[in-house]
């Protein structure tokens, strides 16, 4: 009754087989239905079970089926206990996302665990040994947009008003924004292209400016910043200051009380050591300069 009703609900003929010779070609064939892999492999699965049940040299005869039948039910329960079990078994498990799994910088979050993708990511090891996940530079075709800006939060947090880059691979943006990519960065800040992170001008709480950013200018390991402000990392700078890439460290325009201007910079341009500075000021280095002013490394006028 069992072999005919399996044989009916997977559309296998029951053969002219009777007895235990049909139940176990019925199992053969919903076997081969059930976990869907070549016949052959289960025709060599079921004379291995023949071995086991009636012996290598045994027939499979009624006699043999009768003397073995308590074997013979033993195989086939276990067989559909197995194929059940497969059939319902959980799928399998759906790696997450790397980014899931990674601190701002890179490195993995503390006590993280699971599967996760890394396609689209490379490593490399920090200086401690630790391993760091940094995201493929995206190469975007012609007339496409790169959606990917950072990791593992993209893009700023906050408006952005100018955009700089130096030609080696370095982009810095300025506006106002406490963060960019999940990196405490105020109001300006660096992203390579190269390893697809951000950092911030200068380093601890006094990095930046504190104030908003309107205009930059890259001449080398010089970056020169304008707009809204009287602090650059640290420093007394007015509305206008200068970050060297190469040593970390901000410096002014000009020296003392004075330096900068006396309002908004909106404008920066660089001709060789010579910057041009324009805004909404009157002074500059403390001379009478209405809204625009330009400053060399011995002067300012």
């Amino acid at each position: 009754m069992l072999a005919a009703l399996i044989a009916k609900a997977h559309s296998v003929e029951p053969f002219c087989f009777t007895g235990e010779k049909r139940l176990l070609c019925c199992t053969f064939h919903f076997f081969q239905k059930l976990l869907n892999v070549p016949l052959l492999s289960l025709k060599h699965t079921f004379l291995a079970l023949r071995h086991v049940t009636l012996g290598n040299s045994s027939p499979l005869t009624k006699q043999n089926c009768k003397m073995k039948r308590p074997a013979f039910a033993a195989v086939f329960f276990l067989l559909l206990m197995v194929g059940v079990s497969l059939v319902h078994a959980q799928p399998a498990f759906e790696q997450r996302s790397l980014e899931e799994a990674l601190n701002p910088d890179g490195t993995l979050k503390r006590g993280v665990q699971g599967s996760f993708k890394v396609e689209g990511y490379t490593m490399r090891t920090g200086k401690n040994g630790e391993p760091i996940f940094e995201p493929q530079t995206q190469h975007t075709a012609s007339g496409a947009w790169d959606t990917q800006f950072g990791f593992p939060v993209p893009g700023v947090a906050g408006d952005v008003y100018v955009v700089a880059a130096d030609g080696q691979g370095n982009v810095f943006v300025g506006g106002g924004f406490t963060s960019v990519g999940g990196v405490s960065a105020n109001n300006v800040a660096r992203f390579n292209t190269q390893t697809n992170t951000w950092s911030s001008l200068g380093t601890g709480s006094s990095n930046g400016v504190n104030g908003w950013v309107s205009a930059l200018a890259v001449v080398g390991d010089e970056v020169f910043v304008g707009g809204s402000f009287t602090s650059a990392g640290g420093v007394s700078a007015n509305y206008v200051a200068r970050f060297n890439a190469q040593t970390n460290t901000w410096s002014t325009l000009g020296t003392g009380s004075s330096n900068g201007v006396d309002n908004w910079v909106s404008a920066l341009a660089v001709v060789g050591n010579e910057v041009f500075v324009g805004g909404g000021f009157t002074s500059a280095g403390g001379i009478a300069s209405t809204f625009i002013a330009h400053w060399n490394s011995g002067t300012s006028r």
